[in-house]
């Protein structure tokens, strides 16, 4: 029996948190780290609603949210001044949505199980394809995820569907077929005139989103206000 495909491609379920990747890259600068932080735990939060509803489970679904969370982190540090990461490093997105400090060196032990097995889940390998792109990874490794991502989208007769579980394994094989070519974000994806528009339409939405968390943690401070003498 062959497993559902989930409905929508990791590349648009990722589209808000490319945009803002891509506002950095051309020179935005982060001026308030909580402000930014917030920003980013709406687009953690948004992410995983949208890998449910896209069809993404179980063991690839944590594994995609652990990835967006060290990508955030790491882009982010790249564009804060030594003060700044300071402040961000106290509290990771890995840390804070995963309980893990070392997330890059995972996720590069991880790629390099998934380029030695036979067989690789195409959207694990789209997601870190991205590490490559922004510098993340050495050339042997983006070598390594290129060719393991050319060799999935080819059809092999006889290949099976397993079950999402088995992607953790070494070697473990692919349930999903290549959702498209290798995509770059920056250099041709948006033009500046479509990323100002997108980023005004998805700066409204975050911003709503982000003052219902201060709304919620206000709700929460009340509940259980400070003891005093």
């Amino acid at each position: 029996m062959s497993i559902e495909m989930p409905a929508q491609p990791l590349r648009m379920l990722l589209q808000d948190t490319m945009l803002h990747v891509a506002l950095l890259t051309q020179g935005a600068r982060i001026s308030r780290v909580h402000d930014w932080r917030a920003r980013c735990i709406a687009l953690v939060r948004q992410f995983e609603q949208a890998l449910q509803d896209g069809g993404y489970r179980g063991g690839i679904a944590n594994e995609l949210g652990l990835a967006q969370c060290v990508f955030l982190d790491e882009i982010t540090m790249r564009n804060l001044s030594p003060e700044q990461k300071e402040e961000w490093l106290r509290e990771l997105l890995q840390f804070r949505f995963h309980s893990i400090r070392d997330g890059l060196s995972k996720v590069r032990a991880r790629i390099d199980r998934l380029c030695r097995g036979h067989s690789a889940n195409a959207a694990l390998l789209e997601m870190y394809s991205l590490f490559h792109e922004f510098g993340l990874l050495g050339d042997k490794q983006g070598h390594a995820l290129a060719d393991a991502r050319v060799s999935e989208a080819r059809p092999t007769p006889g290949k099976k569907a397993v079950e999402t579980a088995e992607v953790w394994k070494d070697g473990g094989a692919a349930n999903e077929a290549a959702h498209g070519r290798s995509w770059r974000i920056v250099g041709g994806l948006l033009a500046f005139a479509a990323l100002m528009t997108m980023w005004l339409v998805i700066d409204t939405r975050l911003s709503h989103e982000v003052e219902q968390m201060e709304v919620t943690s206000g709700d929460e401070a009340a509940i259980h206000p400070a003891s005093g003498d």
